[in-house]
C-alpha cells in the first residue's frame, strides 16, 4: 500500500469488500501510507513496513454545503474556539 490518502468513506467501502472476500489481511507499507490510507493500513491483521515507512495522521477533512472550502478538523476546532469567544 502507498497512497497519500483519500477519503475515508471511501476506505470505509474498501475494507467491507476487503474484509468479505479474504479471511486474513496483510498490508505492506514500502513508503508512505496517509490519512485514509493509514486507516485502511491499520484494518488489517497484520502491517509489514520498511524502516523508512510512514504511516500518517488521520485527519479527515470536512466538506459542508454552506463553505466553500474544505476544513481540516483542527480549523474547525480553532474556529469553534474564535466564535465561542466573539
Amino acid at each position: 500500500l502507498h497512497s497519500p490518502g483519500g477519503l475515508p468513506e471511501a476506505t470505509d467501502s474498501l475494507v467491507e469488500i476487503v474484509r468479505s472476500k479474504f479471511r486474513h489481511i496483510r498490508f505492506i507499507i514500502p513508503s508512505v501510507a496517509k490519512s485514509a490510507a493509514t486507516m485502511f493500513a491499520l484494518s488489517g491483521d497484520k502491517l509489514l513496513m520498511e524502516r523508512s515507512a510512514e504511516l500518517g495522521p488521520i485527519d479527515p477533512q470536512f466538506n459542508f454545503e454552506t463553505w466553500l472550502q474544505q476544513s481540516t478538523s483542527e480549523g474547525l476546532v480553532t474556529g469553534f474556539y474564535q466564535e465561542k469567544t466573539l
